[in-house]
C-alpha cells in the first residue's frame, strides 16, 4: 500500500484518476510539531479549468467497516478544515451540479532515521600516566518514527478528470490530544490548499 502511494507522491506524472484508487490509511492526522512539507502537481488543462470554478462537492468516502476507526475520527476534522478553507478562497458547496469535486486521505508510513556520529576516546599509553592518541570511531545512531501523508485531489466535474493533486507529510505523534490533532489539520490543510488554483 505505501508503495503505491510513494510512486504517487514522489515524482510520477499525475494520472486521470480519482480518489477511489488511492486505497490508503491514516496520515498527518497526528503530527508533531515537526516541518510539514508541502507539494502539489496539476496536469496541464489545471489553471485553465480552475479559473471558472465556483463552486464543490465532496467525492463519496467509502466509509463502514472498510475504513479504520482512526480515519473515521478523524474524518469531520479534515472536512472542516477543508470547507472552511475552501470558503475563505471564494469557493461554496454546490446546490445543484458542482464546478469541481474535492476528496481526500491520508497514509502513515513508520520510517528509520540513521544518523552517523563521530565519537571517540583517549587510548591509554602502556606504562603512563596521561591517556595516549584519540582515536575517533563513527557510531550510527537510529531513530524510530512514523511520516504521515494526507492528500487532497480536485477532480473535474463535468469531465472526471484529475486537474489537481496536493499532499503534506510530517512526522506524526501519536500521543496527540483531539484539539492538537485538529489544529494540525487545519495547518496542514491550510498549506496544501494555499497551493490551489494553481498558476497558469
Amino acid at each position: 500500500m505505501m508503495r503505491i502511494l510513494c510512486s504517487i507522491v514522489r515524482g510520477r506524472a499525475l494520472r486521470p484518476t480519482g480518489l477511489s484508487g488511492l486505497m490508503l490509511a491514516v496520515g498527518v492526522i497526528a503530527c508533531a510539531a515537526a516541518t510539514i512539507e508541502i507539494q502539489s502537481e496539476h496536469d496541464r488543462q489545471a489553471a485553465a479549468d480552475a479559473a471558472r470554478y465556483r463552486t464543490y462537492a465532496w467525492i463519496p468516502r467509502p466509509g463502514g467497516a472498510g475504513e479504520g476507526a482512526l480515519l473515521q475520527e478523524v474524518a469531520p476534522y479534515v472536512t472542516r478544515a477543508v470547507a472552511d478553507t475552501l470558503q475563505a478562497k471564494g469557493y461554496k458547496p454546490a446546490e445543484g451540479a458542482a464546478d469541481f469535486l474535492i476528496g481526500w486521505d491520508a497514509a502513515v508510513e513508520g520510517k528509520v532515521q540513521q544518523t552517523k556520529v563521530e565519537v571517540g576516546a583517549r587510548i591509554p599509553s602502556p606504562g603512563a600516566r596521561v591517556p595516549g592518541p584519540f582515536v575517533p570511531q563513527t557510531v550510527t545512531v537510529e531513530r524510530k518514527y512514523d511520516e504521515g501523508t494526507l492528500i487532497l485531489e480536485v477532480v473535474d466535474a463535468a469531465s472526471g478528470r484529475l486537474v489537481w493533486r496536493g499532499w503534506a507529510q510530517a512526522e506524526v505523534k501519536s500521543k496527540a490530544d483531539p484539539g492538537q490533532r485538529e489544529a494540525r489539520i487545519r495547518e496542514a490543510v491550510a498549506k496544501i490548499l494555499d497551493q490551489f488554483p494553481p498558476k497558469p
